[in-house]
């Protein structure tokens, strides 16, 4: 397997990260026009200021999004990053433990970011009806059930976290190892 030069898979890699990042740039910068507008509907001098609930929830769904979007742009350099270590052949080190371990992070800070905005937009959903009188008041603890509140959590990628987590503990053993045999006379 050809490691370095322009055919190489680190090379094609290292393309395929790059033109991810320029993409994921482009869709965060277009994310954030629906996220004014809707900001100044609500909160701002908008000639129509709307108290809708539906707008609101539009809107938290469209901040859900943004940050995932930030989350993977940040993702996306740390493995930017990994994967020049990886070519210069650093792989058993502490900064790569950190890196693989930033990555664990912040998809869990993702999953808890989205389970607050699920739980919210779920608040937000059985109100959405109020306006056209279609739905009668309901209390707390209709809405948020072990069912409901179960499924505003994405094990999914909890689960990825976890596992990246994992890898990252190996990683550091690794670099135990690797410590130790260079010590070793």
């Amino acid at each position: 397997m050809k490691t370095f030069g322009k055919n190489s898979i680190s090379s094609i890699l290292r393309i395929a990260i790059d033109l991810m990042l320029i993409t994921e740039v482009i869709a965060l910068l277009y994310r954030l026009v629906p996220i004014i507008s809707k900001y100044n509907t609500i909160y701002g001098k908008s000639p129509v200021p709307s108290n809708d609930p539906a707008i609101k929830y539009l809107f938290y769904t469209d901040i859900s999004i943004f940050i995932f979007g930030l989350v993977a742009i940040l993702i996306t350099l740390q493995l930017r990053k990994l994967l020049s270590a990886f070519k210069k052949e650093i792989i058993f080190e502490l900064k790569n433990v950190k890196r693989i371990k930033i990555i664990s992070v912040l998809l869990l800070l993702y999953v808890l970011s989205e389970f607050i905005f699920a739980l919210y937009k779920q608040y937000l959903g059985i109100h959405i009806g109020d306006g056209f009188g279609m739905i009668e008041k309901v209390s707390i603890t209709d809405i948020y059930t072990f069912k409901s509140i179960v499924s505003a959590i994405d094990f999914k990628l909890l689960f990825v976290s976890i596992v990246i987590y994992i890898i990252s503990c190996v990683f550091l053993v690794g670099n135990d190892l690797n410590e130790q045999s260079t010590l070793t006379i």
